[in-house]
């Protein structure tokens, strides 16, 4: 009589090599992670300037029609009366759409405007950057900034949500001292 050993099949992967498996995966992981958490800021820090970048054109076409930029409450704009632009909303003067939305920042933060005299001839606009390397940046320091050559040109750096602003666009005729 013969015996007939058979080996027997083995279906699936053992133990070990789905350890090895999970530890490489995890390796791989911890190295990109970085890298695109890095690029996630670096995009939503573009979309800021690009977002403000725009407001402030169309700022300059209200002006032109105007004669004065919007007036600013705690970081909106206003028609210097009743009516209050804010970010994410139509920005209009009733017969001039000038923007469909105003943009609203791409996280919790918030964009901030800001008009530093009363005649409306001069306006900011404020963001928070999330990379610190950004060439853009104001300095840490910084807790205020001088928009002209008189003591009540001295503007304080506001919140952009829960953190100081970091970032600012200006209209042409304010030079920062």
């Amino acid at each position: 009589m013969k015996f007939l050993w058979y080996k027997k099949q083995q279906y699936g992967f053992t133990l070990v090599e789905l350890l090895v498996v999970i530890v490489l995966l995890s390796v791989l992981a911890l190295i990109g992670l970085p890298t695109f958490v890095g690029s996630q800021k670096r995009s939503r820090d573009n979309k800021r300037k690009t977002d403000l970048a725009q407001v402030a054109k169309v700022l300059e076409m209200y002006a032109n029609d105007a004669g004065r930029y919007p007036c600013s409450n705690n970081g909106v704009m206003t028609n210097c009366l009743t009516t209050t632009y804010n970010w994410g909303e139509s920005f209009s003067n009733g017969t001039t759409i000038y923007m469909q939305k105003l943009p609203k920042d791409p996280s919790a933060k918030s964009y901030y405007y800001q008009v530093p005299d009363s005649v409306g001839k001069k306006y900011l606009l404020w963001a928070r950057l999330e990379r610190t390397d950004d060439s853009d940046l104001l300095p840490a320091s910084a807790t205020t900034i001088t928009t002209g050559t008189s003591t009540s040109s001295i503007v304080t750096i506001p919140q952009c949500g829960m953190e100081r602003c970091n970032y600012v666009l200006r209209s042409s005729s304010v030079v920062i001292q």
